[in-house]
């Protein structure tokens, strides 16, 4: 088990969800966590977003700020905490 920390957006509760660094899920976005690097155009639909750079412009809830966000794996289940 590995323990990411960063800062948290727009979370008030736990959030359990699948990794996925994709973009293109239509229907079934709402067991995924989407991983963002490098950018802050944040993807909307998705219960939660990783990211790796500061973001503090969106209504999504979003974990920022993320060291080691690149030992994330497609796949990988993560529980998010506020």
């Amino acid at each position: 088990m590995k323990r990411l920390t960063g800062k948290t957006l727009n979370i008030s509760e736990e959030i359990l969800g699948k990794v996925t660094f994709k973009r293109n899920h239509i229907f079934s976005k709402k067991d995924l966590v989407c991983v963002v690097q490098d950018t802050s155009d944040i993807p909307k639909g998705y219960p939660a977003v990783l990211s790796n750079i500061d973001v503090t412009n969106t209504k999504q809830a979003v974990i920022s700020e993320i060291q080691g966000l690149s030992e994330l794996n497609e796949g990988d289940v993560v529980l998010i905490t506020p």
